[in-house]
């Protein structure tokens, strides 16, 4: 039976295909950690300066995929707030965090630590949503720059200009920052936003397979294979 279930896991990994489209990482083995990054196709305002209304919103976006929320972890919105928390902060991706490589929905690499996510450049674009399909024509609000820089003005909630504005990214980028900071969009107008899980852990096939509590969004949760598998029939 042991053998049996590691076969499964075998197969499953290897084609890191999930029911609605969203692909897991192809190129890890057993052990290893990673962070899936996705862009919402839900749309919000930008007006509130409080950091949780954004990160409860990519919440709601993640819980509205079977497939990820079969992962079991928390989820942050990538945004400078004009409370004055950082997007390094909020998503624990300064260089001092836990650090693992990032994938978009579509399984492919974004970075490879969080100090490559915060270096002006992406290896691949944050450019599919929580179901794993490719965006469509939207600008996503970040209130930051490729470095994570914060200005109070273009913050997601910026009250200090007037009218106020936002900074927002093109998803579809990869160069000189513009997946977080293309334009600028103001208040009254409709976002996507970025989010980005905790640390997940690919499971070894030769220990039972099971989801685990993620406690705090810091920790690291185990991906349960054969349970996806379920979400397939």
């Amino acid at each position: 039976m042991l053998v049996m279930s590691a076969m499964i896991l075998a197969i499953f990994f290897a084609s890191s295909e999930l029911s609605a489209g969203v692909m897991l990482p192809s190129d890890l083995s057993p052990g290893a950690s990673y962070r899936i990054a996705f862009v919402t196709s839900g749309v919000r305002g930008a007006e509130s300066p409080h950091i949780e209304a954004y990160n409860n919103f990519v919440s709601d976006q993640a819980a509205s995929s079977p497939d990820l929320a079969a992962l079991n972890t928390g989820w942050r919105a990538i945004v400078n707030a004009a409370e004055y928390v950082l997007a390094r902060d909020n998503t624990f991706t300064q260089d001092s965090d836990l650090s693992a490589p990032i994938y978009n929905t579509h399984g492919e690499l974004i970075a490879t630590s969080n100090t490559d996510f915060w270096d002006n450049s992406l290896l691949s674009p944050i450019s599919y949503d929580e179901l794993g399909l490719l965006i469509g024509d939207v600008y996503v609000a970040t209130g930051t720059d490729g470095y994570g820089h914060f200005e109070h003005a273009g913050a997601v909630g910026d009250q200090v200009n007037f009218p106020p504005y936002y900074v927002v990214g093109d998803p579809h980028r990869v160069v000189e920052g513009l997946y977080f900071n293309y334009t600028i969009g103001l208040a009254g107008e409709l976002f996507s936003f970025y989010a980005i899980s905790g640390v997940l852990t690919v499971p070894n096939a030769a220990a039972a397979p099971e989801l685990t509590s993620f406690a705090t969004f810091g920790g690291l949760a185990m991906v349960c294979g054969l349970g996806y598998r379920r979400n397939r029939r």
